[in-house]
């Protein structure tokens, strides 16, 4: 389950059902076109979503990125070869970024109301705040703004970049905490490591779930459904300003699983 803020209320998806809209009276409206979960992304604005669609039967595939408008207006599909695969990385304002595969390295751009075209640089993640992205070399990972200008990071591959474009995070379990480093490092600049309670039983997998970011100063932490805390919560919020952590109280049945809301996050 999947449970977006968006401009018009709370869009929650399920699997294989039609996403609801709550708006902010309780009125519960369904969205027939949206079924995926993990296939949509909200636009700037808050109140548009890039959906990925594709089918497969036997020997034959179909792509396709449809922009659906949640106050209504006609959806509106990207010109593009249907039997064309094609991967979405994220969006910032009204571009949506995507990988070509068959032109390999290249990504795409796409904004409503043009064609798409290729994007000066082969981006791996899109900040949906700046538009900065990310490139994986062999030097470590490379970061692009927006004007063109660049700077590569010498780190693990696997770090991400944190919302707000100006860090990269990697998280670690045993014991758990989440490590933002600069992107740009000065002489007095080091990596900053947040510790985490830790479950005393050591699972493979950890006790916590990806980190989610409620906004650039704010990361939340959601238990796996098996964990269960001495004090009941669902997961922690880290101040990424003060390092402060508070337990996100639990609601409903013990074991029940949690879905955080994703922040609307209105782009200018």
């Amino acid at each position: 389950m999947r449970a977006l803020q968006t401009a018009c209320g709370v869009l929650v998806f399920g699997h294989d059902q039609p996403a609801q809209l709550i708006s902010a009276d309780g009125t519960v409206t369904d969205v027939a076109d949206l079924r995926s979960p993990g296939m949509a992304w909200l636009l700037g604005d808050g109140r548009r979503l890039a959906v990925f669609d594709s089918s497969h039967h036997r020997l034959e595939s179909r792509y396709r990125l449809r922009l659906l408008d949640l106050t209504g207006s006609p959806a509106v599909t990207m010109p593009w070869p249907a039997d064309q695969p094609f991967g979405v990385l994220g969006v910032h304002r009204d571009a949506i970024f995507f990988a070509d595969p068959i032109s390999a390295g290249v990504t795409m751009r796409w904004t409503p109301g043009t064609d798409p075209e290729p994007h000066p640089h082969p981006l791996q993640q899109i900040d949906p705040l700046t538009g900065t992205g990310t490139i994986r070399t062999r030097e470590g990972i490379s970061v692009i703004r927006p004007d063109g200008a660049s700077v590569t990071v010498p780190i693990d591959t696997t770090a991400r970049l944190a919302l707000g474009g100006n860090q990269l995070w990697t998280m670690r379990s045993h014991p758990p905490a989440l490590t933002l480093f600069p992107i740009e490092p000065g002489p007095h600049v080091e990596p900053q490591v947040w510790w985490l309670p830790e479950d005393r039983r050591r699972s493979p997998q950890g006790t916590f779930r990806e980190p989610f970011w409620e906004d650039s100063s704010h990361v939340l932490f959601g238990y796996h459904l098996w964990h269960f805390p001495q004090e009941p919560a669902i997961g922690l919020r880290l101040s990424l300003t003060d390092g402060t952590v508070e337990r996100l109280p639990a609601a409903g049945r013990p074991g029940q699983s949690v879905t955080f809301i994703e922040p609307l996050h209105v782009v200018p």
